[in-house]
């Protein structure tokens, strides 16, 4: 299978004139013997010139296809060549306006996130059982989302910008919905599960059309880059604002302080709206013709049987699902002994952020020195710290601490966030770009599959008992994710 074009290749693509003018002339001087052929021999040249130029720009053509950010930071280096400086400004602006969009994006998803603040506000309620069940309702909508999604960017051609919009628009909508039921009491448990299952199906839409436009508007670097930055800007917005909140909860009533979160997490996802309508469309990329989901999920399955590092990828998605669940276990276990604090909500989403600011910072270095498997091998092994740590806590004879609580939901986000960035970093760099979008899909709907039964199995121990087996438990499938991605790969192969 191809591989994406990386720039240090890009001397391979655009010197088709030197060899097709070196090509005819040699044919040229086989066949012209005497002087009455000169001028035949000098129209040929000139003809297998214009013909180099014509494959240069149809090479180019096809490279563009592949690694459109690649070549277009390689022009603005080409004496001669006019609009590369506009190509290269174009694109710096592009990253701008991405990570604008990844912040906001990041933000809302964190005040409102399914594995943390939506399971302790059921929870703090009371109704645990619904609280057990809204990850695994978003990952059924996640999986609605996947199967759509490759139909729905091919669909949308280079105008992925407007399916990540829509998505954020519903995303920020279905918000308030919940901030409002949350706040007055009506249908509490309905409106958070059906609102969970909506934000996953958009979530699933939103993610891959995402990844679509970051593989063809920037080079494989930037992409990476562009992941953490955004992670790093959406966690100090993130503390910075509910900071600002901590002040307001004295002397109101603690449901409403946290019903507040929400709200910021709604003007969020309006802003990544409006971040995503500047964006503008992609670059022309290769478009299959529309077919049906089936038709997808089948080529996904002969992929699994015919290319050994996607039966990896699958299989070390499947082993992370735990560490991406648990944020969502942390969290019931946090309200079960935290729910009467003021501001605890508050805290956990502190220490999220902090981790995911944390993450863009290590992260970044890590994958520059392990590549993909060092960042999920550290991924694993600081999930297990923070299995280790909450179950102290737990074991410990004395009052559960808020504040160690706070290092658990701190170690847990900061394994998270490097799943994502990895997971796309290897994706985009083995597939090709024809297949990359039914391939993530493929991968994404096989992990929320799983997400949906392990999220249910986790969300009942996590309440069912005070006992720390259940902390055990996550801590054993944290050491079995770790083993798992030894066998990642540390770089992604050069064509």
């Amino acid at each position: 299978m191809k591989v994406l074009r990386s720039s240090s290749n890009l001397a391979s693509v655009i010197p088709h004139e030197d060899d097709a003018t070196q090509l005819c002339r040699r044919s040229s001087e086989t066949r012209s013997n005497g002087p009455r052929h000169r001028d035949g021999r000098r129209a040929r040249l000139h003809g297998c010139r214009r013909a180099g130029r014509s494959a240069d720009r149809h090479g180019q053509s096809r490279s563009s296809d592949t690694d459109q950010a690649d070549v277009g930071t390689e022009l603005q280096s080409i004496p001669g060549r006019r609009g590369g400086a506009r190509t290269v400004a174009s694109g710096a602006s592009r990253y701008h306006v991405l990570l604008a969009f990844g912040a906001s994006y990041s933000v809302g998803a964190q005040m409102a996130s399914v594995s943390v603040v939506l399971p302790f506000l059921l929870a703090q309620k009371g109704i645990f059982w619904a609280a057990g069940l809204l990850y695994p309702t978003f990952s059924i909508g996640f999986i609605a989302g996947n199967v759509l999604s490759p139909l729905v960017v091919e669909r949308s051609r280079r105008r992925q910008n407007v399916v990540i919009a829509a998505a954020a628009a519903t995303i920020a909508a279905l918000t308030s919905c919940i901030a409002v039921a949350g706040l007055r009491d009506v249908l509490v448990a309905p409106v958070f599960l059906v609102a969970s299952s909506a934000i996953g199906c958009a979530m699933g839409l939103a993610n891959n059309a995402y990844a679509e436009i970051i593989s063809r508007m920037l080079d494989r670097a930037r992409r990476n880059h562009l992941l953490l930055n955004q992670e790093a800007v959406g966690a100090v917005l993130t503390v910075a604002a509910t900071l600002l909140l901590l002040p307001l909860l004295s002397g109101r009533d603690p449901v409403e302080g946290r019903i507040d979160v929400l709200w910021l997490g709604a003007a969020a996802m309006a802003a990544a709206c409006v971040a995503a309508t500047i964006v503008g469309p992609t670059t022309s990329g290769t478009l299959r013709p529309p077919t049906r989901i089936i038709d997808d999920y089948r080529e996904g399955v002969t992929v699994v049987r015919t290319r050994s590092w996607y039966r990896l990828f699958l299989a070390t998605q499947i082993v992370f699902v735990p560490i991406g669940l648990s944020m969502t276990f942390f969290s019931l276990r946090a309200a079960m002994a935290h729910a009467d604090k003021a501001g605890s909500l508050h805290v956990l989403v502190i220490s999220s952020a902090a981790g995911l600011l944390a993450g863009s910072f290590l992260w970044r270095r890590v994958f520059g020195r392990g590549g993909v498997r060092g960042m999920l091998v550290l991924s694993g092994a600081i999930s297990s710290a923070a299995g280790i740590v909450c179950l102290a806590n737990e074991v410990i004879p004395v009052r559960e601490q808020l504040w160690v609580h706070g290092v658990v939901f701190f170690l847990a986000t900061l394994a998270s966030a490097a799943i994502g960035a990895a997971t796309v970093s290897w994706i985009s760099a083995f597939a090709t770009e024809d297949r990359r979008t039914m391939l993530i899909s493929f991968a994404a709907a096989l992990a929320a599959v799983v997400s949906t039964v392990l999220g249910a199995v986790l969300g009942t121990i996590a309440q069912a008992t005070v006992a720390p087996w259940p902390v055990m438990i996550v801590l054993v499938l944290a050491v079995l994710a770790t083993t798992v991605a030894v066998r990642a790969p540390d770089r992604p192969p050069a064509t």
